[in-house]
């Protein structure tokens, strides 16, 4: 009876770990294809990989519930900013490069960081901030994934902001489409400016592979305002907000003393 009861056991464990092991193997075997083939996800293909993760888990399907409407309003917005460029025909260059120069001290503070940081051939720093850059297109939906299953009341305030945010960027876009510098340098309003970011994806072989945003048309006149600091202040709104977020960015008491 004693030896029955410990077989079932051992085959039940044996079967859980089996288990265990060829779900956990589909999000690391997807993670080595990206990383070795250094395939760049666009917002839907990271969904796509999300869902095939969270069907192996047995939650395909409220995945499908939480995260299809987000991704559908993103993608409605990232199709209608290509015709930005078509509704306003004028756009404007020297507002951004005036501010910049004012807060340069006469100088283009990008220009500035050029001269001290030269071009030419890749060092870490590049590499460190065009990680965090392409963190921009990740992010968002990580953090969303989170919240849904740590703190799933604030789950749809989260995706939310994201959609007001996003459709607020495009209104801005429509009545002030501003030039970003490397359009500017291009047209001559400011001195030559080297985006970077084409060199590093260029060097480090990076590509995508066919879907959906590559059909979209995007907008290269929406330097302001700049989802690029948006979207991290509201990735860093559930965090902060938590009894633990608030002791981990809590200045110090020396600190409050001053303030």
């Amino acid at each position: 009876m004693l030896r029955r009861g410990k077989q079932r056991l051992m085959r039940s464990l044996t079967g859980r770990n089996v288990w265990f092991w060829a779900r956990l193997s589909v999000p690391v075997a997807m993670v080595l294809v990206i990383g070795i083939e250094r395939i760049f996800l666009e917002p839907d293909l990271i969904f796509l990989a999300l869902l095939i993760v969270f069907v192996c888990y047995g939650s395909g399907l409220e995945f499908i519930k939480r995260f299809s409407p987000f991704v559908a309003l993103l993608a409605t917005y990232d199709a209608l900013r290509g015709l930005v460029p078509l509704v306003s025909k004028h756009v404007h260059y020297t507002e951004m490069a005036d501010f910049d120069r004012w807060i340069g001290l006469g100088q283009l503070p990008t220009i500035r960081l050029q001269h001290a940081l030269p071009a030419g051939h890749l060092r870490w720093y590049d590499l460190c901030f065009f990680g965090l850059y392409l963190m921009h297109f990740v992010m968002p939906v990580l953090i969303g994934v989170l919240v849904w299953r740590l703190r799933e009341p604030a789950y749809w305030r989260y995706m939310w902001s994201f959609v007001v945010v996003s459709y607020a960027a495009f209104l801005t876009y429509a009545a002030f489409p501003a030039a970003p510098p490397w359009m500017a340098s291009r047209d001559h309003v400011i001195p030559m400016v080297r985006p970077i970011s084409d060199q590093l994806w260029a060097d480090l072989a990076f590509h995508s592979v066919p879907n959906l945003y590559e059909k979209f048309a995007p907008n290269q006149v929406a330097a302001v305002p700049s989802l690029h600091s948006a979207y991290p202040m509201l990735v860093e709104r559930p965090i902060v907000e938590t009894p633990k977020g608030v002791r981990l960015c809590r200045p110090a008491d020396s600190v409050l003393e001053i303030l």
